[in-house]
């Protein structure tokens, strides 16, 4: 964690002081989080040399594309409604497509954090919870897959 040197010269001025985001050297909650963001949106333009991140961007993606290729194109058919009332009432505001690119947006921001390694116990936390928005969009995909080719 980088520390200015104006930082640096106020914790020597105040013994025991610790920077920002430490408790005892080590990272607390905040700074663990903070720290997984930061490795998340670094490793960006790596993603494709570990095995990991380009996993879990495939995970991602698959889930991402997905629901939103298949969301629009179900609503569009005309056959379906949109049955979450939160996404309904995006949709009204913004339009479909428009809710959809946001969503997505949005995911896309809790994919690239997901890729970031976790450095303690709350940041590990952080990516299993953003792991499962993950799965849950996969299964929406799926879901919607299922149901599409059920009525077709």
């Amino acid at each position: 964690m980088a520390i200015s040197t104006l930082h640096t010269e106020d914790l020597r001025a105040r013994p025991g002081a610790q920077p920002a985001g430490q408790v005892d050297g080590h990272l607390d909650g905040l700074g663990q989080v903070v720290a997984l963001v930061r490795d998340g949106f670094a490793g960006l333009p790596h993603t494709l040399r570990s095995p990991r991140r380009t996993a879990l961007w495939v995970f991602w993606l698959t889930g991402i594309v997905g629901d939103a290729a298949t969301t629009l194109a179900m609503l569009r058919s005309g056959e379906f409604a949109e049955g979450n009332p939160a996404a309904s009432v995006g949709m009204g505001f913004l339009g479909l497509g428009g809710y959809t690119v946001v969503a997505s947006l949005i995911c896309l921001v809790m994919a690239t954090v997901s890729t970031g390694r976790p450095c303690g116990p709350v940041a590990r936390v952080a990516v299993g919870f953003l792991l499962l928005v993950g799965l849950g969009k996969v299964t929406m995909a799926v879901s919607n897959l299922t149901l599409w080719a059920s009525l077709h």
